[in-house]
Protein backbone atom coordinates (compact mmCIF):
# COMPACT_ATOMS: atom_id res chain seq x y z
CA UNK A 1 0.00 0.00 0.00
CA UNK A 2 1.40 3.16 -1.04
CA UNK A 3 1.39 5.69 1.37
CA UNK A 4 -0.01 8.99 -0.42
CA UNK A 5 1.75 12.42 1.31
CA UNK A 6 -0.43 15.60 0.28
CA UNK A 7 1.66 18.43 0.49
CA UNK A 8 -0.74 21.43 0.36
CA UNK A 9 -2.59 19.68 3.60
CA UNK A 10 1.22 19.23 5.32
CA UNK A 11 1.73 22.99 4.78
CA UNK A 12 -1.54 24.41 5.67
CA UNK A 13 -1.25 21.99 8.88
CA UNK A 14 2.27 23.93 9.59
CA UNK A 15 0.98 27.36 8.74
CA UNK A 16 -2.03 27.01 11.62
CA UNK A 17 0.46 25.72 14.32
CA UNK A 18 2.53 28.85 13.24
CA UNK A 19 -1.10 31.27 13.21
CA UNK A 20 -1.75 29.75 16.40
CA UNK A 21 2.16 30.71 17.64
CA UNK A 22 2.02 33.92 16.15
CA UNK A 23 -1.57 34.31 17.93
CA UNK A 24 -0.28 33.49 21.55
CA UNK A 25 2.66 35.83 21.03
CA UNK A 26 0.78 38.64 19.43
CA UNK A 27 -1.67 38.27 23.13
CA UNK A 28 1.43 38.41 25.17
CA UNK A 29 2.65 41.44 23.03
CA UNK A 30 -0.87 43.36 23.78
CA UNK A 31 -0.75 42.93 27.51
CA UNK A 32 0.19 46.07 29.44
CA UNK A 33 3.96 45.42 30.59
CA UNK A 34 3.79 45.04 34.64
CA UNK A 35 6.94 47.25 34.83
CA UNK A 36 6.09 49.84 32.97
CA UNK A 37 2.97 50.03 34.19
CA UNK A 38 3.36 50.49 37.63
CA UNK A 39 6.39 52.52 37.13
CA UNK A 40 4.70 55.10 34.65
CA UNK A 41 2.32 56.09 37.77
CA UNK A 42 5.11 56.29 40.33
CA UNK A 43 4.19 53.42 42.72
CA UNK A 44 5.98 50.44 43.10
CA UNK A 45 8.17 48.10 40.77
CA UNK A 46 7.19 45.29 42.54
CA UNK A 47 5.35 44.25 45.68
CA UNK A 48 8.44 45.01 47.79
CA UNK A 49 10.32 47.84 46.32
CA UNK A 50 8.84 51.32 46.25
CA UNK A 51 10.73 53.71 43.74
CA UNK A 52 11.05 56.59 45.63
CA UNK A 53 12.63 54.83 48.44
CA UNK A 54 15.17 53.42 45.53
CA UNK A 55 15.83 56.76 44.78
CA UNK A 56 16.71 58.37 47.43
CA UNK A 57 18.90 55.45 48.74
CA UNK A 58 21.19 55.17 45.93
CA UNK A 59 20.69 58.58 44.25
CA UNK A 60 22.90 60.37 46.82
CA UNK A 61 26.40 60.43 48.08
CA UNK A 62 25.38 61.79 51.68
CA UNK A 63 28.92 63.14 52.10
CA UNK A 64 29.60 65.57 49.28
CA UNK A 65 25.05 66.44 48.50
CA UNK A 66 24.91 68.67 51.23
CA UNK A 67 27.53 71.46 50.21
CA UNK A 68 26.83 70.78 46.11
CA UNK A 69 23.06 71.61 46.83
CA UNK A 70 23.44 74.41 49.16
CA UNK A 71 26.36 76.31 46.74
CA UNK A 72 25.30 74.52 43.93
CA UNK A 73 28.31 73.41 43.00
CA UNK A 74 29.14 72.97 38.85
CA UNK A 75 29.18 69.04 39.64
CA UNK A 76 25.70 68.72 40.65
CA UNK A 77 24.69 70.87 37.61
CA UNK A 78 26.69 68.99 35.34
CA UNK A 79 25.49 65.26 36.61
CA UNK A 80 21.97 67.08 35.80
CA UNK A 81 23.04 67.84 32.35
CA UNK A 82 25.12 64.80 31.65
CA UNK A 83 21.49 62.80 32.56
CA UNK A 84 19.26 64.87 29.96
CA UNK A 85 21.89 64.39 27.78
CA UNK A 86 21.72 60.61 28.34
CA UNK A 87 18.06 60.54 27.90
CA UNK A 88 18.42 62.17 24.89
CA UNK A 89 21.23 59.83 23.66
CA UNK A 90 18.46 56.93 24.36
CA UNK A 91 15.77 58.50 22.43
CA UNK A 92 18.17 58.70 19.49
CA UNK A 93 18.87 55.04 19.64
CA UNK A 94 14.98 54.46 20.08
CA UNK A 95 14.50 56.46 16.87
CA UNK A 96 18.04 54.71 15.01
CA UNK A 97 15.98 51.42 15.85
CA UNK A 98 12.50 52.81 14.83
CA UNK A 99 13.66 53.56 11.43
CA UNK A 100 15.33 50.44 11.08
CA UNK A 101 12.46 48.17 11.77
CA UNK A 102 10.23 50.07 9.74
CA UNK A 103 12.42 49.57 7.17
CA UNK A 104 12.59 45.90 7.28
CA UNK A 105 8.78 45.46 7.71
CA UNK A 106 8.12 47.46 4.77
CA UNK A 107 10.69 45.69 2.41
CA UNK A 108 9.08 41.85 3.91
CA UNK A 109 5.81 43.11 2.95
CA UNK A 110 6.22 44.96 0.05
CA UNK A 111 8.58 43.66 -1.99
CA UNK A 112 8.09 39.95 -1.98
CA UNK A 113 4.56 39.97 -3.76
CA UNK A 114 6.07 42.54 -6.63
CA UNK A 115 8.73 39.36 -7.49
CA UNK A 116 6.35 36.36 -6.63
CA UNK A 117 3.51 37.35 -8.82
CA UNK A 118 2.22 35.20 -11.13
CA UNK A 119 4.52 32.09 -9.54
CA UNK A 120 1.85 28.89 -9.47
CA UNK A 121 3.75 28.95 -5.96
CA UNK A 122 2.44 32.47 -4.97
CA UNK A 123 0.51 31.93 -1.62
CA UNK A 124 3.11 29.63 -0.52
CA UNK A 125 5.65 32.00 -1.09
CA UNK A 126 4.59 34.87 0.51
CA UNK A 127 4.11 32.79 3.89
CA UNK A 128 7.84 33.06 4.33
CA UNK A 129 7.94 36.82 4.30
CA UNK A 130 4.68 37.24 6.84
CA UNK A 131 5.96 35.03 9.31
CA UNK A 132 9.46 37.61 9.67
CA UNK A 133 7.42 40.46 9.34
CA UNK A 134 5.48 39.23 12.41
CA UNK A 135 8.74 38.24 14.34
CA UNK A 136 10.69 41.68 13.19
CA UNK A 137 7.41 43.43 14.41
CA UNK A 138 7.22 41.80 17.85
CA UNK A 139 10.69 42.37 18.47
CA UNK A 140 10.04 45.79 17.74
CA UNK A 141 7.48 46.28 20.21
CA UNK A 142 9.62 44.22 23.03
CA UNK A 143 12.52 47.15 22.21
CA UNK A 144 10.37 49.80 22.50
CA UNK A 145 8.66 48.53 25.63
CA UNK A 146 12.51 48.24 27.14
CA UNK A 147 13.51 51.98 25.55
CA UNK A 148 10.41 53.51 27.63
CA UNK A 149 11.66 51.44 30.75
CA UNK A 150 14.67 52.92 30.58
CA UNK A 151 13.46 56.37 29.84
CA UNK A 152 11.26 56.55 32.66
CA UNK A 153 13.79 55.48 35.24
CA UNK A 154 15.98 58.47 33.54
CA UNK A 155 13.54 60.96 34.10
CA UNK A 156 12.54 59.79 37.53
CA UNK A 157 16.58 60.41 38.37
CA UNK A 158 15.97 63.78 37.09
CA UNK A 159 12.94 65.02 38.64
CA UNK A 160 14.70 63.78 41.80
CA UNK A 161 17.71 66.21 40.93
CA UNK A 162 15.83 69.37 39.60
CA UNK A 163 14.09 70.16 42.93
CA UNK A 164 17.68 71.50 43.93
CA UNK A 165 18.32 73.64 41.06
CA UNK A 166 16.81 77.12 40.55
CA UNK A 167 15.13 76.28 37.58
CA UNK A 168 12.37 73.53 37.30
CA UNK A 169 12.79 73.23 33.60
CA UNK A 170 11.90 69.74 33.60
CA UNK A 171 9.15 69.72 35.53
CA UNK A 172 7.56 72.95 33.50
CA UNK A 173 8.06 71.54 30.65
CA UNK A 174 5.93 68.29 30.99
CA UNK A 175 3.22 69.49 32.76
CA UNK A 176 2.96 71.98 29.50
CA UNK A 177 3.26 69.22 27.39
CA UNK A 178 0.11 67.87 29.64
CA UNK A 179 -1.83 70.76 29.18
CA UNK A 180 -1.02 70.99 25.42
CA UNK A 181 -2.47 67.23 25.39
CA UNK A 182 0.95 66.25 23.91
CA UNK A 183 1.18 62.00 23.09
CA UNK A 184 4.29 60.29 23.40
CA UNK A 185 6.36 59.08 20.74
CA UNK A 186 6.67 55.90 21.80
CA UNK A 187 2.70 55.00 21.89
CA UNK A 188 2.84 55.86 18.31
CA UNK A 189 5.48 53.54 17.66
CA UNK A 190 3.55 51.15 19.54
CA UNK A 191 0.34 51.53 17.96
CA UNK A 192 2.25 51.32 14.58
CA UNK A 193 4.77 47.99 15.58
CA UNK A 194 0.84 46.11 16.81
CA UNK A 195 -0.37 47.43 13.57
CA UNK A 196 2.13 45.41 11.88
CA UNK A 197 2.14 42.61 14.32
CA UNK A 198 -1.86 42.13 13.03
CA UNK A 199 -1.48 42.92 9.58
CA UNK A 200 1.17 39.90 9.20
CA UNK A 201 -1.20 37.58 11.53
CA UNK A 202 -4.92 38.21 9.53
CA UNK A 203 -2.51 37.79 6.32
CA UNK A 204 -0.98 34.94 6.84
CA UNK A 205 -4.30 33.13 7.96
CA UNK A 206 -5.37 34.64 4.75
CA UNK A 207 -2.91 33.06 2.85
CA UNK A 208 -3.52 29.37 4.91
CA UNK A 209 -7.28 29.89 3.82
CA UNK A 210 -6.59 29.99 0.13
CA UNK A 211 -3.75 27.35 0.49
CA UNK A 212 -6.15 24.64 1.87
CA UNK A 213 -8.99 25.97 -0.60
CA UNK A 214 -6.82 25.63 -3.69
CA UNK A 215 -7.55 29.53 -4.63
CA UNK A 216 -4.78 30.88 -6.71
CA UNK A 217 -4.13 34.86 -8.10
CA UNK A 218 -2.19 33.73 -11.34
Amino acid sequence: MELVINKELIIVFVLIIVNLVEIAIAVFNFLPDRGLKTFSKGEKIDAADDIQKIIKDNLYNPEIIENCVVHHDYKYITQYVTNIESVNHTSNRRDDITKFYQAVIVALIGIPPIFTMGSPYFTTLLTMPLILSFIVSSLWIRHIKEFRIINKAKFLVIQEMEPYLPVNSFKTEKALLEKLGYQSVSKWELYTSKTANIFSIVCLMLLTIFIYFGISFN
